[in-house]
């Protein structure tokens, strides 16, 4: 599960790296 998650952040880090950033917060909560 973690794994496909780092695969949509790098899909992200492409596009938007500050929208990573706030994924990244919103995962750490879980």
């Amino acid at each position: 599960m973690y794994y496909g998650v780092v695969l949509i952040l790098k899909k992200t880090k492409e596009q938007n790296r500050t929208k990573r950033h706030f994924i990244c917060i919103d995962w750490s909560n879980f």
